[in-house]
């Protein structure tokens, strides 16, 4: 349709009448005109938001590079008690990053956000339009159509913090030199505080050992150095120090416009330190309660043996005897004890819970003692009283024991182990008789030995009863080892053919030849020693022998060999075939036809 084409043209452009109307020489003068006043009024306003934009940057940078002040307490986010609008812009906090000591966000972060602010202003310009030919709104038509079309196709959109004219004068800005050289300044503005930060996680790395030591192996070491009450003090003490000295450290440190809040980070510390704390408090607590119940069971021993009824000399040395170690331990008990008590007035001082029952053993441990030595003395008036009841009847007693002694000692030269003609058997089988008799004499003579000290007499010598004693001691001696190598070599002799090892066989042997060697000269002229030595010396000498017919390389060929030499049976085929078997042959006449027959077997194999 021509006049609706007309329309069109006249909207697109409203000045076609005006210009119309002037010739061609004037048309293009006032386009040229139009032009200049468009590009002046763009270079205006090109330089006025450069020099904006320039001065926002370089407030921003001043405002956070400007001289940092002096740290002080304050209490964050009370603005209304010192801190003026403005003054803290960035508030971080301290974390520790083992083994470092962290902000957080860090630096780099917070100067990251600068310059994202810096990037923000600088996009300003993108909202500033130059003047030229303005788009015209689309018609109403189009605009219902694409309302309609985002209602059944949803797209989420992000609306952009600044519209973005076009076109827009943040090429212009963001190339200018000024502006440049703001956004470098600014994008660098925080440099300065890393030396401040240095210093401040300086302040912190004398508490380093709180974190970077293993509280498990620390307190291993400390064992192991078997400490006393006082190192316990001393490293319990040194923490307490620690913990008082992290109280007073400062809960916020101030760099210019950057706030760095250490509270919880001290009480982080705090925490740790108490547990540094209640490890040894523990280790203390538990090495102490073991001490002082090692010494009330001493106590309670003694104080048992106190209360013993006196019915014999026997009862009288028991008693005699826990009253000397009572006056032995006596210095050594009152120290142990006082140390207990400082021990649990330490645990005491530092808050460790203790239970009701330790708590009052720890206070009546020396009350206990205390009562221990008093029941002692009473117990020695009490023997003081009964001293000539109990003399009477040692009198008596030792005369019997002396005809008792004679009786015993004439026995033992006349029926005893060490007659003539006994074999090694029957004479051990005596010696255990004996041993026994003379046990019970030697408990006598003991206990009558403390009764003569208590009531101050003479002691009685046994002369003859003490040279049977080193008699017997000699006999136990080789009869002990004697028995040993009786009950091996039978052992020896039942093991299964199939299962014997003779390693292990010889090397008990030579254990019991050491053994042999190591007995006095005297026990040598004994007949059981001679005994002794020729079953030893014999199960040696056929040992090796034994070692090459146990050899697998032996067959049923070889054996039919050794038969036929030995002119000696053996049934192998028997399951219970054993070493007896094999030694019931003459073994030793024909060692050495033997022995051949078993080195070619191993040849043929």
């Amino acid at each position: 349709n021509p006049k609706q084409k007309e329309e069109e043209e006249k909207e697109q452009d409203p000045y076609k009448d005006f210009l119309t109307v002037l010739d061609r020489h004037q048309g293009s003068s006032v386009t040229t005109a139009a032009k200049d006043i468009r590009k002046i009024y763009g270079n205006i306003v090109s330089v006025k938001l450069i020099s904006l934009i320039r001065s926002s940057l370089r407030v921003l940078a001043r405002h956070f590079s400007s001289s940092m002040a002096k740290s002080k307490k304050r209490k964050v986010f009370q603005f209304d008690n010192g801190y003026e609008p403005g003054e803290i812009i960035f508030i971080l906090n301290t974390e520790l990053n083992i083994p470092h000591v962290e902000v957080v966000p860090s630096m780099e972060e917070v100067q990251n956000i600068l310059s994202t602010a810096g990037k923000i202003i600088i996009s300003v310009a993108k909202g500033v339009r130059q003047w030229g030919r303005i788009q015209r709104p689309a018609r109403v038509g189009r605009l219902e159509d694409e309302k309609i079309r985002k209602l059944y196709n949803p797209v989420k959109t992000v609306k952009p913090l600044i519209e973005e004219m076009t076109p827009s004068f943040y090429k212009a800005v963001s190339e200018s030199k000024e502006v440049t050289k703001a956004y470098s300044i600014l994008s660098t503005t925080l440099t300065g505080l890393k030396l401040e930060l240095s210093e401040f996680k300086s302040v912190w790395e004398k508490y380093s050992a709180i974190w970077t030591m293993d509280r498990d192996e620390s307190q291993e070491k400390f064992l192991k150095r078997k400490p006393k009450l006082v190192d316990f003090e001393d490293e319990l003490q040194k923490y307490r120090m620690i913990k008082s000295q992290l109280s007073t450290e400062k809960d916020e440190f101030q760099m210019g416009r950057i706030l760095i809040s250490t509270m919880a980070f001290k009480k982080t510390l705090i925490n740790e330190v108490q547990q540094w704390i209640n490890m040894f408090a523990s280790t203390l607590y538990a090495k102490y309660t073991n001490e002082m119940k090692f010494l009330i069971t001493q106590i309670e021993d003694m104080d048992k043996k106190l209360d013993r009824p006196i019915n014999d000399l026997d009862d009288i040395r028991i008693i005699m005897e826990t009253q000397k170690k009572i006056r032995e331990v006596e210095i050594d008990m009152d120290i142990k004890i006082k140390i207990v008590e400082g021990a649990f007035a330490l645990i005491g001082k530092y808050d460790l819970p203790v239970t009701t029952e330790h708590k009052e053993l720890a206070e009546n441990l020396f009350l206990r003692w205390l009562q221990l030595q008093s029941k002692s003395m009473d117990v020695q008036i009490l023997l003081l009283a009964v001293q000539e009841h109990f003399q009477k009847d040692l009198k008596t007693n030792l005369e019997i024991f002396q005809t008792d002694c004679d009786d015993y000692c004439v026995k033992y030269h006349k029926d005893g182990p060490m007659q003539p003609g006994l074999t090694p058997k029957q004479a051990s089988d005596k010696l255990a008789v004996f041993q026994n008799q003379f046990d019970t004499l030697w408990r006598k003579h003991s206990s009558y030995s403390v009764g003569e000290d208590l009531f101050g007499m003479e002691h009685t010598d046994q002369p003859k009863l003490s040279a049977i004693k080193k008699e017997l001691n000699l006999l136990q001696r080789l009869y002990k080892l004697y028995n040993d190598v009786i009950d091996s070599v039978d052992g020896y002799y039942n093991i299964c053919w199939k299962e014997i090892n003779v390693e292990v066989i010889n090397n008990e042997l030579i254990e019991f030849g050491n053994r042999c060697r190591k007995l006095p000269k005297g026990l040598k002229e004994w007949p059981a020693f001679s005994a002794l030595k020729k079953t030893i010396d014999d199960f040696n000498d056929i040992c090796p022998l034994l070692e090459l017919m146990s050899n697998k390389a032996m067959k049923y060929r070889h054996w039919q060999s050794i038969q036929s030499i030995t002119k000696h049976e053996f049934n192998l085929d028997d399951p219970c075939f054993a070493l007896k078997d094999i030694m019931k042959a003459p073994l030793v006449e024909h060692k050495e036809d033997i022995e051949d027959v078993c080195i070619s077997a191993m040849k043929e194999r």
